[in-house]
C-alpha cells in the first residue's frame, strides 16, 4: 500500500509540473511570446495652442488659484505620423497668485492625423516654474495608450516642455516635446 502511495504522488507531482510551468496550461506544447521583442520609435515634436475649448472652473483659495477641467485644443507636429495630430487636453492647475507657480496634471486624446481609425489616449503631470520676467516653464511628463488601427497596444512617453508669458491664464502657450513610442 505504502508503494502504491508512492507512486500515486509521484505521478501527481509529475503531471502538476508539467502543467504548471506553462504560460498556456491548457496548451503546454504551445510556444510562448513572453519574450517579444520591443521596437521604439523616437521623435520630436513642437506644442502649439489652437483654441480655447472650455475655460473649466476658477477657485481662489488663500494665495492659490484652482482652475479643474479647463479644455484647449492643441496642435501637436511631430517627427513621426504615429503622434501628429490635434490634442483635445483637459487641464487642472493650482498656481500661486504672486508667482504663477505650481502643479498641474490632466489628461489628453488625439487622433492621429495618418491615421483617422486609431486614437491615443493618456495623462500628464507638470509643474510650473517662473524662469523670467514675464516667462513660465513647465516641465511635463506625458503618458499615452494608442487605440484602435496600426498603434492599438503602443505606448507613447514624452518628455515636453511648455512656456507661457501669462501669469493666470493657460491659453497662450507653446513648447516643445521629445518621445519614444513603444511597440511589441
Amino acid at each position: 500500500m505504502k508503494t502504491l502511495k508512492c507512486i500515486i504522488v509521484l505521478f501527481a507531482f509529475v503531471g502538476l509540473t508539467m502543467i504548471g510551468c506553462s504560460e498556456k496550461s491548457q496548451l503546454p506544447n504551445e510556444p510562448v511570446n513572453s519574450l517579444e521583442k520591443v521596437t521604439t520609435t523616437d521623435y520630436t515634436a513642437t506644442i502649439t495652442i489652437i483654441s480655447l475649448v472650455d475655460p473649466g472652473s476658477v477657485k481662489i483659495v488663500g494665495l492659490n488659484m484652482i482652475v479643474k477641467d479647463m479644455v484647449v485644443l492643441t496642435r501637436y507636429e511631430a517627427s513621426s505620423d504615429l503622434v501628429t495630430a490635434d490634442l483635445l487636453i483637459t487641464i487642472n492647475f493650482k498656481f500661486n497668485l504672486n508667482t504663477g507657480e505650481g502643479p498641474s496634471h490632466g489628461k489628453w486624446s488625439s487622433v492621429p492625423d495618418a491615421y483617422p481609425d486609431a486614437m491615443w489616449e493618456g495623462s500628464f503631470t507638470g509643474f510650473r516654474t517662473k524662469t523670467g520676467e514675464s516667462e513660465w516653464t513647465e516641465n511635463a511628463s506625458i503618458i499615452g495608450k494608442g487605440v484602435g488601427g496600426i498603434i492599438d497596444g503602443m505606448k507613447n512617453f514624452t518628455d515636453a516642455i511648455i512656456y507661457s508669458d501669462d501669469i493666470y491664464e493657460r491659453t497662450g502657450f507653446y513648447g516643445t516635446a521629445s518621445g519614444v513610442i513603444k511597440s511589441k
